[in-house]
């Protein structure tokens, strides 16, 4: 893997330059100022979390240890690359941690419209409605490569330390060797290369991918587009904020993946949904150019 470009980075990006120039082509960007008037930029520590939520069992994926919000803190500082400890993510804010939810205000204007959370679609599906997720890590961290559930577009807020990124476009997937088919579910969206110590034996074509690659800081959101493939390493303990969603830029592409992924089930009920989904999406996109989003 060779020829790693940078992702573009812009300062105070407007979101009618966000829409043209990047919502709509289905490009990356880093936005610097997204996020500067939110209190958890001046809050958020790993000591915070560990006072706040002391004794508050939390898990790790993939990782049998009972912790604690504090000794999980406790144990970020012994956190190297070569031993990282186990990533604490995909914590939901809104239900789970909901007195957080003020200092990640306002909401990000980038992540907006979410039609995932209009009236228009059952309260809940899929993911609890204008959901944002919590990350915290330690040094040396990864995330596997993969790109997000349903076609979604997703940001990521740092709130704390540093993250690198990797990046792939969705016309590379066939140098990153997917776990699985398009019935497999949950693994054909995982590749089963590990980007940041590649196995070119195992996977030869994964040398022909040409990656993008971002350090994001404190205060910087990083916009990643539906169907990009992408992989996380966490420089220094870590404290982020991400938000997925979907509209007029990527509801068709949303509407085929959930198809994929009721592949196995009832035909007609499957291209029920997918009537559905199709139909919501026609009547928020005219609301939309109307300047009505529900």
């Amino acid at each position: 893997m060779t020829n790693t470009n940078v992702v573009e980075r812009k300062e105070n990006l407007s979101f009618p330059e966000f829409e043209r120039n990047y919502l709509r082509p289905n490009r990356p960007v880093v936005v610097a100022g997204a996020v500067d008037s939110w209190p958890a930029l001046e809050r958020w520590t790993p000591d915070f979390f560990a006072r706040k939520y002391q004794g508050r069992k939390v898990s790790c994926r993939n990782d049998p240890t009972d912790w604690t919000m504090d000794s999980y803190v406790a144990a970020l500082r012994s956190s190297t690359p070569e031993r990282p400890l186990g990533y604490l993510r995909n914590l939901n804010i809104q239900p789970d941690y909901p007195d957080l939810v003020p200092d990640i205000e306002p909401k990000l204007r980038l992540a907006a419209p979410d039609w995932l959370s209009s009236r228009l679609m059952p309260r809940d599906w899929l993911r609890p409605n204008h959901l944002n997720q919590l990350f915290i890590s330690g040094r040396g961290a990864r995330i596997t490569l993969h790109y997000d559930d349903w076609k979604t577009h997703n940001t990521v807020s740092n709130v704390y330390g540093e993250k690198r990124f990797v990046l792939f476009d969705p016309t590379q997937s066939e140098f990153l060797y997917r776990r699985g088919d398009e019935r497999s579910g949950g693994d054909y969206i995982l590749s089963a290369v590990d980007p940041w110590r590649p196995d070119f034996k195992a996977h030869p074509l994964f040398d022909r991918a040409r990656p993008l690659s971002v350090v994001i800081g404190k205060g910087d959101t990083l916009f990643v587009p539906a169907g990009w493939w992408h992989s996380s390493f966490t420089e220094s303990t870590c404290i982020s904020v991400s938000s997925s969603f979907a509209n007029w830029s990527n509801w068709r592409a949303l509407v085929v993946e959930i198809g994929r992924l009721r592949s196995n089930e009832n035909t007609i009920k499957r291209a029920a949904v997918q009537a559905y989904l199709s139909a919501a999406g026609a009547i928020l996109g005219a609301l939309h150019g109307l300047g009505i989003d529900l």
